[in-house]
């Protein structure tokens, strides 16, 4: 009697996820002030409630099966990466070539985790939902990184050979990590065709509930782990970081309670499956969604994104500012029409670009905020509904989605402060990860009884919206005072008239003065004069304790695939540049 019992609260667990997204379309902003009132340390925001949530428990797997497997028809994903052309795939065919995929796996390799190098699109997310529906652990790889640190990643994964394509080989052609590389877009052209549509037809006719038991489908995940990315090493080596089933569905009902999604048909995904924006946000959560997926192989494809965004009527762009800003120079504002909003985040949205895209292409660019840890969303500028800008604050990342607890901790201290002080943002929720991959040392450093230490310097509103100031290690001590180097950064750009390119073109970087700590360099792709910048600063009413005291010029800065500024990168520049003067 107990199994039956147990069984029927598995089924349900995708039904409650459901309900749950259309319990959290009402925004009560009255509970919010309350507890902001009530409250001086800690925002709860519904902490509790939230991680009672059920379906928490399910399964990825189950999730994306039934949502694919209810409406076969339906066109689920349609690749622009592809050299023939853009190519469509149905819901139905989608599962049924995952299935197969699912079947190779099970009769040729031992459970674990498999690697994945491939770009977004219909082999991608055919790949990663075989791999889960085999009861495996995908772990997509970040095939720019180098092969030393490829190589170092799928060791300490235990991966024993690499899911890719000739069309990635060709594209990376230094790409050799130390173990087998297995051409999985071969394995699938030599499935049987008649297999395929035997699949496809089943999902048609069958009910949902026997397909999962004849497919044996996952149905349970909770804390297990259901992926596995390696952090993009902005400020130091990758770090293996492991998602459980939990974290992602958690994060997907957190994201759909922002309301993005909701009353949208399509959505672009150009960010790679590597990065955990485009795993949880652009796949996993898109397909549960039932949007359409439109995929381009690399956000730097903006012509391509253009023509995509057009052809396919998308609603939803998430993206970062470094690869938004050629579209103002090159695109046509018919071209983006149809676009409703543009989810951005990785780093911070400039003002001049915001305002300059909205009045070009009338759609709003919508800042936001995650880590890689948290799966990754936190807060972002929730879309307006029926014209209610409640939830939108130019400068600030946005709302905490539903469910995430906050407070905020002294950088030198480590002593939580009271809200509306500027501090150490510490994050809590059903999607903030359990630790890193066989590294104690460095989970302790990020983790403290379940709060995330985000190591982002931040301050939280009275009315609700978080503001980040920038990273830490992104701040310099200087005569006493903390300078961020991003608002350095907008202040030149600011006073010099620097206007939007395809790159950055300015980066502040710091390194050790005896005198003062630390001093302020510049790395600029444009000529810029000292005394004019000194003098403009000034008169604009910054401190001098802002402005860099070396202009140091280079060809290019350097930027992460993810479109974040590579710190390290910029470091080493740096050294580089002063070792030849």
């Amino acid at each position: 009697m107990c199994g039956v019992k147990c069984k029927g609260i598995i089924m349900s667990l995708y039904r409650i996820f459901r309900e749950s997204i259309k319990s959290l379309g009402v925004r009560d902003y009255t509970s919010i002030k309350k507890e902001l009132a009530s409250n001086d340390y800690v925002f709860e925001n519904f902490f509790d409630e939230f991680s009672r949530n059920e379906s928490f428990k399910g399964n990825i797997a189950d999730f994306v099966f039934r949502t694919l497997a209810e409406n076969p028809t339906r066109i689920a994903v349609v690749d622009y990466g592809v050299e023939c052309g853009p190519k469509k795939i149905s819901s139905g065919m989608l599962l049924a070539l995952s299935i197969e995929i699912a079947k190779y796996i099970k009769a040729n390799v031992k459970n674990g985790r498999i690697a994945v190098a491939l770009q977004p699109g219909i082999l991608s997310y055919a790949v990663n939902i075989g791999i889960i529906l085999s009861n495996n652990v995908p772990v997509n790889i970040n095939f720019s990184l180098g092969n030393v640190s490829v190589s170092a990643a799928l060791e300490k994964a235990n991966c024993k050979f690499v899911f890719s394509s000739e069309y990635i080989l060709k594209k990376v052609p230094n790409f050799s990590p130390k173990c087998p590389i297995i051409d999985i877009a071969k394995v699938i052209s030599d499935f049987k065709r008649y297999r395929l549509l035997k699949n496809f037809f089943k999902i048609c006719l069958l009910p949902i509930r026997w397909l999962i038991k004849i497919y044996n489908v996952p149905q349970v995940g909770n804390n297990a782990e259901a992926a596995l990315l390696f952090s993009s090493g902005t400020t130091g080596a990758p770090k293996g970081i492991p998602f459980s089933h939990k974290n992602i569905i958690g994060n997907c009902l957190q994201i759909s309670g922002s309301g993005i999604g909701l009353g949208c048909k399509a959505l672009l995904s150009c960010l790679p499956i590597f990065h955990s924006f485009g795993l949880t946000v652009n796949m996993w959560f898109a397909l549960i969604m039932k949007l359409k997926v439109v995929t381009v192989g690399s956000p730097l494809e903006y012509k391509k994104i253009a023509n995509a965004i057009y052809n396919e009527k998308v609603d939803v762009l998430v993206s970062a500012p470094t690869f938004l800003r050629p579209y103002i120079m090159q695109v046509d504002r018919e071209k983006l029409k149809s676009l409703k909003y543009v989810i951005v985040g990785a780093e911070r949205i400039p003002v001049e670009l915001s305002y300059s895209w909205e009045n070009k292409f009338g759609s709003s660019l919508l800042a936001g905020y995650g880590l890689t840890e948290s799966s990754p969303v936190v807060s972002v500028n929730y879309p307006s509904l029926r014209g209610d800008k409640r939830d939108q604050q130019i400068g600030s990342v946005g709302r905490l989605l539903p469910g995430i607890a906050i407070k905020f901790i002294g950088p030198e201290t480590g002593k939580v402060m009271p809200l509306g002080e500027r501090g150490v943002l510490c994050v809590k929720g059903v999607n903030v990860f359990k630790g890193y991959l066989d590294d104690n040392e460095k989970t302790a450093e990020i983790l403290n009884d379940g709060w995330l230490i985000t190591k982002d310097l931040a301050c939280f509103t009275s009315d609700g919206f978080l503001r980040i100031d920038g990273r830490v290690s992104r701040f310099s001590k200087i005569g006493g005072e903390m300078v961020p180097h991003e608002g350095v950064e907008e202040a030149i750009i600011k006073v010099l008239d620097i206007r939007c390119e395809d790159c950055p073109q300015i980066a502040v970087v710091a390194r050790v003065n005896e005198k003062k700590g630390e001093k302020l360099s510049l790395l600029t792709t444009v000529h810029i004069e000292q005394q004019e910048l000194t003098s403009k600063m000034l008169r604009a009413g910054y401190s001098s304790l802002w402005i860099p005291k070396e202009i140091i010029n280079v060809n290019k800065i350097p930027v992460l695939a993810t479109g974040k500024l590579d710190i390290v990168g910029c470091k080493n520049l740096l050294i580089e540049k002063l070792e030849l003067t």
